[in-house]
């Protein structure tokens, strides 16, 4: 619900209180890579997740490599265009 939200209102006053800014930029970059991706559909299993802007900005968050990459792999087989749903999984795995 939370994630569907901040995709398509994410300047809504209600939503910026309860979940806030950082939460905001990474549903909304998320949904842009999840887009890009499918449109190249360039899903190699060679992906270099520390070129990914996401996982860059989760590193930049404070969370380790090793954290970003256990995360990644827990959903790496999951369809581009579901992967917003599992947000709260991933929020979770990260301790967030």
């Amino acid at each position: 619900m939370w994630v569907e939200h901040a995709r398509w209102f994410p300047k809504c006053p209600f939503l910026l209180q309860n979940r806030g800014t950082d939460f905001i930029k990474l549903v909304q970059r998320t949904h842009r890579e999840l887009s890009e991706n499918a449109r190249s559909q360039n899903n190699s299993e060679d992906t270099d997740i520390e070129q990914l802007p996401a996982a860059r900005t989760v590193h930049e968050m404070g969370y380790t490599w090793e954290t970003i990459r256990k995360t990644y792999g827990h959903f790496k087989g999951v369809n581009p265009g579901e992967l917003l749903y599992y947000i709260f999984p991933i929020l979770n795995i990260l301790g967030i």
